[in-house]
């Protein structure tokens, strides 16, 4: 195989050590077992042409990553060892020393990683385009505050690195000019502060991709600013960000008293000489995530979720969530392919029923934990999604087996049917 560009061996048993099979072969190659000394041959030999190499979840030790970022005449521009938990700072160290050309670096998981790797990072690779450190839960401030010296950066992910706070991502992402920064991945990061979001604005309006699902600190500013700020923007996560509300995605400033949905459309008509306000002014939106954002109700979703573009919707555990809400979906929303309404407890047959019929793109639905939902919904279901590929009804209380059963005699395509408990 002499012009193989990438290999992948995630999660691959690895030896690194030795041949279980032959005693004292630490240094041998095998021919039974998958070792390091095989894979370090192979790229001796036919390595020279090798851009991208993933050995995520192996048990990759340190040592072992040492030699491998020395072996001559490769030069690995995409790697991932995600998952490797006994790497080290040092070990990336000289892994940056030795593969200069380095463009993307996943260590997600990797758990002893700390701020320096960072470091080593912005000085020894400063063409980096794509970084993975979530669950690297030792990052601190210092992580994030110098982003800005990584000027080809294109996506960041810091997800579940509870320690970086606002402060560090406003100096790492708006202190200097980042032309090529795309996404950003920032969930269940807990300091992140409507005060970062309004400053990334500023400084990234290009941005493609947003997901600031768990930031619990996040309100309607965040998403004022968001519809205000990011026009390119494509795909946005604000699932369990309980603190925003219909007025936040609708764009209007909050009531002293709640107002009706003919009120917030006159207010909407009035406010910019009738052009879309909220969420709406993200004409670019494909997959939008409001999950668990308990305070929207029919007001928000029937006035704010009107994309023209967008293919996935999820609305998880919106309790507030009716028929009516589905109605408008069903006629906002024309695109619409994958649709998620798990634990929406007030939807009913009926409003199912709308939806499956007017959007018949649909490949993916999980309408599961919603126990006002019978076999009429897997009738409508049955009758209207010829394109459904994958359906989501466990613990529908009200559907039967023999429903489901007719469900995939009419739906051939239907590839994945998640029913836990439906008796």
């Amino acid at each position: 195989m002499p012009n193989v560009e990438k290999l992948s061996l995630s999660g691959c048993t690895i030896s690194y050590e030795f041949d279980p099979y032959v005693k004292g072969s630490e240094t041998r190659e095998s021919a039974s077992v998958l070792t390091f000394v095989n894979i370090k041959a192979f790229l001796k030999q036919q390595g020279k042409k090798l851009t991208s190499l993933n050995l995520s979840k192996t048990g990759l030790p340190g040592s072992s990553l040492r030699e491998l970022a020395a072996v001559p005449g490769i030069a690995i521009q995409k790697l991932n060892i995600a998952g490797n938990r006994d790497l080290n700072d040092d070990d990336i160290l000289a892994l940056v020393k030795k593969q200069t050309g380095l463009t993307s670096l996943n260590v997600a998981m990797c758990g002893e990683l700390t701020s320096q790797t960072v470091l080593h990072i912005e000085t020894h690779v400063p063409q980096m385009q794509f970084l993975n450190f979530s669950k690297c839960r030792r990052m601190r401030e210092v992580a994030a505050s110098k982003l800005y010296t990584l000027p080809g950066l294109q996506y960041i992910s810091f997800a579940e690195c509870p320690q970086v706070t606002s402060k560090a991502l406003i100096a790492g992402f708006c202190s200097k000019p980042m032309p090529h920064l795309s996404s950003i991945c920032l969930a269940h990061c807990t300091l992140v502060r409507d005060e970062f979001v309004e400053a990334l604005g500023k400084a990234v309006p290009h941005l493609q991709e947003l997901d600031l699902t768990s930031c619990l600190a996040i309100t309607d500013r965040s998403v004022h600013a968001i519809a205000a700020s990011f026009p390119e923007l494509k795909r946005l996560s604000v699932a369990w960000c309980k603190n925003v509300t219909d007025y936040g995605i609708l764009g209007l400033e909050k009531p002293s008293e709640e107002i009706t949905q003919e009120e917030a459309l006159a207010l909407l008509a009035q406010r910019d000489a009738g052009l879309p306000t909220g969420l709406q002014r993200l004409a670019r939106l494909r997959v939008l995530d409001l999950s668990t954002c308990q305070q929207l109700s029919d007001l928000g979703i029937t006035c704010a979720i009107r994309f023209r573009e967008l293919v996935c919707l999820r609305l998880n555990m919106c309790t507030g969530v009716t028929d009516q809400s589905l109605v408008a979906i069903a006629t906002n929303v024309p695109s619409l392919e994958e649709l998620s309404i798990s634990q929406c407890y007030q939807v009913t047959d009926e409003g199912v029923t709308t939806v499956v019929k007017r959007l018949q793109r649909l490949t993916f639905l999980d309408i599961s934990c919603n126990d006002k939902l019978t076999n009429r919904t897997l009738a409508s279901i049955s009758q209207h999604c010829r394109c459904l590929q994958k359906l989501d009804v466990s613990l529908c209380s009200q559907m039967s087996h023999d429903a489901l059963d007719k469900l995939q005699y009419h739906l051939p395509h239907l590839v994945s049917l998640q029913s836990r408990l439906v008796v």
